[in-house]
């Protein structure tokens, strides 16, 4: 029997935070002395992960912020050395924010990581399962795009 609209929410709910939660990485020993990354600092840093390196004005877009707002993230991750800045070699007044060497060898452990509790909780489910529920999340991320993308 279906549940009612608001019991199957609140299980969508449920399940988007144990997921996040499950696939939180647990800092390293050695990453210990990096402060904490705001939520901000945290979406600049999965962007940069899934592009290699971003202009300002793309890492705005990501964080859906004022330019301003974006160099205050990326001034704050500087800071702990997570990135650099680096001029455009084609158009000098283009500023490009990318991984500096600890805030990729952080990155890699991340993705790393997060793949192996991925593939830890989709192994537990039999391959029919698995199926249906990958099937079910594409729907899911299909939603919010637009048409044709």
């Amino acid at each position: 029997m279906d549940k009612p609209p608001d019991q199957q929410i609140d299980l969508l709910l449920r399940c988007m935070r144990l997921i996040e939660e499950q696939l939180r990485p647990r800092r390293r020993a050695r990453d210990r002395a990096i402060p904490e990354c705001s939520a901000s600092e945290l979406r600049a840093l999965a962007g940069l992960g899934q592009r290699g390196s971003l202009s300002m004005t793309e890492l705005a877009t990501i964080l859906d912020s004022p330019i301003s707002t974006a160099t205050r993230v990326v001034d704050r991750l500087v800071e702990k050395g997570l990135v650099e800045r680096l001029r455009s070699d084609k158009d000098r007044r283009v500023v490009e924010v990318s991984f500096s060497t600890l805030g990729r060898e952080i990155n890699r452990h991340v993705v790393r990581s997060q793949r192996a509790v991925a593939r830890k909780m989709l192994g537990g489910l039999p391959a029919a399962d698995r199926k249906r529920l990958l099937g079910q999340l594409e729907k899911l991320v299909d939603f919010d795009r637009p048409s044709g993308k």
